[in-house]
């Protein structure tokens, strides 16, 4: 995922629930990786590459759930929205 260099935790937090379809009950942790030149004709933030399908939220050898095929088109057009809604 990339997101704008000013991006705050929260913005961070809002961009990883979309990515994942979470709801925000999840616990995680943040790592700066490799500095990437920004694009300025692309929007941020934007999933830039992705590996498998979307992580089953709540894993339970009781109740087993199947994994959600990920979508980065789907992802990237609810990230766009996050630029757009109120705050």
């Amino acid at each position: 995922m990339l997101v704008p260099a000013a991006a705050t935790l929260g913005d961070l937090h809002a961009v990883i629930q979309v990515v994942f379809g979470w709801d925000g009950d999840h616990l995680h942790v943040f790592r700066v990786g490799k500095t990437v030149s920004r694009d300025h004709a692309q929007a941020y933030p934007v999933c830039a590459e992705f590996r498998g399908d979307s992580p089953v939220k709540y894993w339970s050898e009781d109740e087993p759930e199947e994994s959600v095929p990920f979508s980065i088109k789907e992802v990237n057009r609810r990230l766009a929205a996050l630029g757009r809604e109120p705050a």
